[in-house]
């Protein structure tokens, strides 16, 4: 699954913030979400390639905008023109590319309790297996 393969690609790229995978919990204040978004049309040519997307959510801690940027950052650098390495067990498919499809994170304000959030969107691409 693709969010078992990012999470793994930022903490063993050392993102040491949690990072959960389809949800955000209230806590803790600073955390990492990854979600899986709609792809494109899958490939009608007959060759085995899926272009997967995901979002990359980051919420930091109370009025702590500078921390939250810096951990959005780091995972940008971690993800952007990355070729993940197949982590699945089993293997999904081997992956092609990984890339930000915006120059920038998309500021979300601040949750409930003052936390500022930022999301990201990335687009992979991976080729089947079998």
């Amino acid at each position: 699954m693709i969010l078992d393969d990012i999470s793994l690609l930022l903490s063993g790229g050392g993102v040491t913030a949690t990072i959960y995978k389809g949800f955000l919990p209230d806590t803790p204040d600073s955390a990492v979400a990854l979600y899986e978004t709609p792809g494109e049309v899958p490939d009608q040519s007959g060759t085995p390639y899926d272009y997967l997307t995901f979002q990359v959510r980051c919420r930091g801690n109370p009025g702590d905008y500078v921390s939250v940027r810096v951990l959005m950052d780091q995972c940008y650098r971690i993800l952007h023109n990355s070729v993940p390495t197949d982590y699945s067990s089993p293997p999904a498919g081997k992956y092609i590319y990984c890339f930000a499809v915006q120059s920038g994170p998309t500021p979300m304000g601040r949750d409930a309790n003052g936390r500022p959030e930022l999301v990201w969107n990335f687009k992979a691409m991976r080729e089947r297996l079998g």
